[in-house]
Protein backbone atom coordinates (compact mmCIF):
# COMPACT_ATOMS: atom_id res chain seq x y z
CA UNK A 1 0.00 0.00 0.00
CA UNK A 2 2.18 2.81 -1.16
CA UNK A 3 -0.17 5.53 -0.32
CA UNK A 4 0.87 5.12 3.72
CA UNK A 5 4.58 4.24 5.21
CA UNK A 6 5.38 0.63 6.35
CA UNK A 7 6.08 1.76 9.47
CA UNK A 8 2.29 2.85 9.86
CA UNK A 9 1.00 -0.29 8.40
CA UNK A 10 3.31 -1.80 11.76
CA UNK A 11 1.52 -0.22 14.33
CA UNK A 12 -1.83 -0.18 12.67
CA UNK A 13 -3.37 -3.18 10.41
CA UNK A 14 -5.16 -1.44 7.69
CA UNK A 15 -8.64 -2.52 6.60
CA UNK A 16 -9.56 -0.30 3.90
CA UNK A 17 -9.92 3.10 2.40
CA UNK A 18 -12.73 4.74 3.69
CA UNK A 19 -12.27 8.24 1.51
CA UNK A 20 -9.64 10.63 -0.29
CA UNK A 21 -10.19 13.96 -0.50
CA UNK A 22 -8.11 17.19 -1.70
CA UNK A 23 -6.16 17.28 1.77
CA UNK A 24 -5.90 13.80 2.63
CA UNK A 25 -6.83 9.82 2.74
CA UNK A 26 -8.70 8.40 5.66
CA UNK A 27 -8.49 4.30 6.43
CA UNK A 28 -9.84 1.98 8.35
CA UNK A 29 -7.70 0.30 10.79
CA UNK A 30 -6.85 -1.67 13.82
CA UNK A 31 -4.38 -1.04 16.35
CA UNK A 32 -1.99 -3.47 16.87
CA UNK A 33 -0.97 -2.93 20.27
CA UNK A 34 -4.98 -2.66 21.66
CA UNK A 35 -6.82 -4.09 19.34
CA UNK A 36 -9.15 -0.93 19.13
CA UNK A 37 -10.79 -0.35 15.58
CA UNK A 38 -9.19 3.46 14.60
CA UNK A 39 -9.53 5.46 11.55
CA UNK A 40 -6.15 7.18 10.53
CA UNK A 41 -6.27 10.26 8.34
CA UNK A 42 -2.91 10.94 6.40
CA UNK A 43 -2.73 14.81 5.36
CA UNK A 44 -0.90 15.80 2.60
CA UNK A 45 1.45 18.56 2.41
CA UNK A 46 -0.07 19.72 5.71
CA UNK A 47 2.35 22.56 5.74
CA UNK A 48 2.91 23.66 2.34
CA UNK A 49 1.26 27.70 3.02
CA UNK A 50 0.16 29.65 6.24
CA UNK A 51 -3.42 28.59 5.99
CA UNK A 52 -3.05 25.19 5.51
CA UNK A 53 -0.54 25.14 8.69
CA UNK A 54 -2.72 27.04 10.77
CA UNK A 55 -5.81 24.44 9.55
CA UNK A 56 -3.71 21.82 10.90
CA UNK A 57 -2.97 23.46 13.91
CA UNK A 58 -5.99 24.08 14.83
CA UNK A 59 -7.31 21.28 14.09
CA UNK A 60 -4.71 19.46 16.12
CA UNK A 61 -5.17 22.05 19.00
CA UNK A 62 -8.17 22.25 19.48
CA UNK A 63 -8.62 18.08 19.57
CA UNK A 64 -6.08 17.59 22.17
CA UNK A 65 -7.63 20.24 24.40
CA UNK A 66 -11.51 18.46 23.40
CA UNK A 67 -10.78 15.11 23.31
CA UNK A 68 -12.35 14.06 26.67
CA UNK A 69 -15.76 14.91 25.90
CA UNK A 70 -17.83 11.98 24.63
CA UNK A 71 -19.89 14.01 21.97
CA UNK A 72 -16.14 15.27 20.19
CA UNK A 73 -13.98 13.33 18.40
CA UNK A 74 -10.98 11.48 20.08
CA UNK A 75 -7.92 12.19 18.68
CA UNK A 76 -5.16 9.27 19.85
CA UNK A 77 -2.49 9.92 18.05
CA UNK A 78 -0.28 12.08 15.83
CA UNK A 79 2.41 10.58 14.14
CA UNK A 80 4.81 12.82 11.19
CA UNK A 81 5.48 11.15 8.44
CA UNK A 82 8.97 10.48 7.22
CA UNK A 83 9.17 13.01 4.63
CA UNK A 84 8.47 15.80 7.20
CA UNK A 85 5.76 17.44 4.81
CA UNK A 86 2.65 14.74 5.45
CA UNK A 87 1.25 14.14 8.95
CA UNK A 88 -0.98 11.07 10.22
CA UNK A 89 -3.88 11.44 12.85
CA UNK A 90 -5.32 8.37 14.71
CA UNK A 91 -9.26 9.17 15.53
CA UNK A 92 -11.51 6.90 16.86
CA UNK A 93 -13.35 5.10 14.27
CA UNK A 94 -16.86 6.14 13.94
CA UNK A 95 -19.27 3.82 11.45
CA UNK A 96 -20.36 6.52 9.09
CA UNK A 97 -21.35 10.41 9.18
CA UNK A 98 -24.63 12.47 9.03
CA UNK A 99 -24.43 13.48 5.43
CA UNK A 100 -24.36 9.66 4.55
CA UNK A 101 -27.35 9.00 6.99
CA UNK A 102 -29.73 11.38 5.63
CA UNK A 103 -28.44 10.23 2.11
CA UNK A 104 -29.73 6.74 2.77
CA UNK A 105 -32.80 8.11 4.71
CA UNK A 106 -31.97 6.42 8.08
CA UNK A 107 -33.95 8.96 10.11
CA UNK A 108 -37.35 7.19 10.38
CA UNK A 109 -38.11 8.22 14.15
CA UNK A 110 -38.09 11.32 15.81
CA UNK A 111 -36.39 10.09 18.30
CA UNK A 112 -33.44 9.49 16.55
CA UNK A 113 -33.27 13.12 15.79
CA UNK A 114 -33.77 14.75 18.85
CA UNK A 115 -31.00 12.09 20.22
CA UNK A 116 -28.26 13.66 17.59
CA UNK A 117 -29.42 17.13 18.18
CA UNK A 118 -29.19 16.67 21.66
CA UNK A 119 -25.82 15.72 21.70
CA UNK A 120 -24.71 18.17 19.41
CA UNK A 121 -25.87 21.04 21.63
CA UNK A 122 -23.84 19.22 24.28
CA UNK A 123 -21.01 19.68 22.50
CA UNK A 124 -21.53 23.14 21.37
CA UNK A 125 -22.32 24.17 24.72
CA UNK A 126 -18.82 22.45 25.80
CA UNK A 127 -17.15 24.08 23.19
CA UNK A 128 -18.88 27.72 23.33
CA UNK A 129 -18.61 26.98 27.16
CA UNK A 130 -14.37 27.19 26.37
CA UNK A 131 -15.13 30.32 24.18
CA UNK A 132 -14.72 28.53 20.94
CA UNK A 133 -17.15 28.73 17.52
CA UNK A 134 -16.48 25.48 15.63
CA UNK A 135 -17.30 27.30 12.69
CA UNK A 136 -17.93 24.63 10.36
CA UNK A 137 -20.72 22.63 11.31
CA UNK A 138 -21.73 20.36 8.26
CA UNK A 139 -23.85 17.03 8.03
CA UNK A 140 -20.21 15.56 7.01
CA UNK A 141 -18.17 17.21 9.79
CA UNK A 142 -20.85 15.06 12.07
CA UNK A 143 -20.09 10.98 13.04
CA UNK A 144 -22.15 8.75 14.07
CA UNK A 145 -21.90 4.86 15.33
CA UNK A 146 -24.09 1.75 14.59
CA UNK A 147 -25.83 2.72 18.34
CA UNK A 148 -26.58 6.38 17.12
CA UNK A 149 -24.22 8.13 19.15
CA UNK A 150 -22.68 11.38 17.56
CA UNK A 151 -19.31 13.37 17.28
CA UNK A 152 -18.28 16.48 16.35
CA UNK A 153 -14.97 16.70 13.92
CA UNK A 154 -13.06 18.46 11.84
CA UNK A 155 -11.29 21.57 14.10
CA UNK A 156 -9.55 22.90 11.08
CA UNK A 157 -11.35 26.26 11.17
CA UNK A 158 -12.14 26.63 14.68
CA UNK A 159 -11.25 30.06 16.27
CA UNK A 160 -11.58 31.62 20.00
CA UNK A 161 -14.42 34.25 19.75
CA UNK A 162 -11.87 36.33 21.24
CA UNK A 163 -10.02 36.29 17.76
CA UNK A 164 -13.56 36.99 15.93
CA UNK A 165 -14.40 39.77 18.14
CA UNK A 166 -11.32 41.56 18.79
CA UNK A 167 -9.20 40.78 15.02
CA UNK A 168 -10.50 41.06 11.44
CA UNK A 169 -10.73 37.36 10.69
CA UNK A 170 -9.21 36.68 7.38
CA UNK A 171 -11.73 37.45 4.59
CA UNK A 172 -9.83 34.50 2.08
CA UNK A 173 -10.27 31.92 4.90
CA UNK A 174 -13.88 33.07 6.34
CA UNK A 175 -15.10 32.63 2.87
CA UNK A 176 -14.39 28.98 3.65
CA UNK A 177 -16.15 28.83 6.79
CA UNK A 178 -19.07 26.46 6.76
CA UNK A 179 -20.26 25.16 3.54
CA UNK A 180 -22.42 27.74 2.27
CA UNK A 181 -26.12 26.14 2.73
CA UNK A 182 -24.90 26.03 6.79
CA UNK A 183 -23.59 29.57 6.96
CA UNK A 184 -24.78 31.81 9.28
CA UNK A 185 -26.73 34.95 7.17
CA UNK A 186 -23.85 37.40 8.95
CA UNK A 187 -21.02 35.12 7.66
CA UNK A 188 -22.97 35.96 4.05
CA UNK A 189 -23.13 39.35 4.29
CA UNK A 190 -19.31 39.60 4.78
CA UNK A 191 -19.52 40.00 8.76
CA UNK A 192 -16.00 40.16 10.12
CA UNK A 193 -16.93 39.90 13.54
CA UNK A 194 -19.32 37.48 14.78
CA UNK A 195 -20.20 35.14 17.60
CA UNK A 196 -20.96 31.64 18.61
CA UNK A 197 -24.74 32.05 16.87
CA UNK A 198 -23.24 30.98 13.90
CA UNK A 199 -22.75 27.74 15.11
CA UNK A 200 -26.52 27.39 16.39
CA UNK A 201 -27.51 28.52 12.43
CA UNK A 202 -25.54 25.90 11.55
CA UNK A 203 -27.29 23.20 14.03
CA UNK A 204 -30.92 24.43 13.33
CA UNK A 205 -29.66 23.62 9.27
CA UNK A 206 -28.28 20.07 10.21
CA UNK A 207 -31.60 19.64 12.06
CA UNK A 208 -33.97 21.15 9.15
CA UNK A 209 -32.16 18.63 7.08
CA UNK A 210 -32.71 15.44 9.35
CA UNK A 211 -36.34 16.20 9.17
CA UNK A 212 -36.83 16.75 5.68
CA UNK A 213 -34.11 14.56 4.07
CA UNK A 214 -32.80 17.49 2.10
CA UNK A 215 -31.32 20.67 2.60
CA UNK A 216 -33.01 23.39 4.36
CA UNK A 217 -31.57 26.15 2.08
CA UNK A 218 -29.83 25.02 -0.80
CA UNK A 219 -28.40 28.00 -2.59
CA UNK A 220 -26.33 27.76 -5.61
CA UNK A 221 -24.52 31.46 -4.86
CA UNK A 222 -23.82 33.75 -1.90
CA UNK A 223 -26.59 35.73 -3.10
CA UNK A 224 -29.02 32.77 -4.10
CA UNK A 225 -28.33 31.23 -0.77
CA UNK A 226 -29.13 34.74 1.01
CA UNK A 227 -32.50 34.86 -1.50
CA UNK A 228 -33.40 30.78 0.16
CA UNK A 229 -33.29 32.48 3.53
CA UNK A 230 -35.61 35.27 3.44
CA UNK A 231 -37.81 33.11 1.36
CA UNK A 232 -38.33 31.21 4.36
CA UNK A 233 -38.51 33.41 6.93
CA UNK A 234 -40.98 36.59 7.60
CA UNK A 235 -40.46 40.33 6.16
CA UNK A 236 -39.19 43.02 8.73
CA UNK A 237 -41.91 44.87 9.88
CA UNK A 238 -40.82 48.62 9.09
CA UNK A 239 -43.42 51.05 11.27
CA UNK A 240 -43.52 54.49 10.96
CA UNK A 241 -42.98 57.19 8.15
CA UNK A 242 -40.18 58.90 6.09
Amino acid sequence: MSEIESRICERYDVKKRLGKGAYGIVWKAVDAKTNQMVAVKKIFDAFRNQTDAQRTFREIWFLQKFKTHPNIIALLDVIKAENNCDIYLVFEFMDTDLHRAIKKGMFGRDHQIRFITYQLLCALKYLHTAQVIHRDLKPSNILLDTEGRAKLADFGLARSVLQCQLDDCDPALTEYVATRWYRAPEILLGVKQYTEVVDIWSLGCLLGEMILGAPLFPGTSTVNQLECIMAALPHPQIKGKY
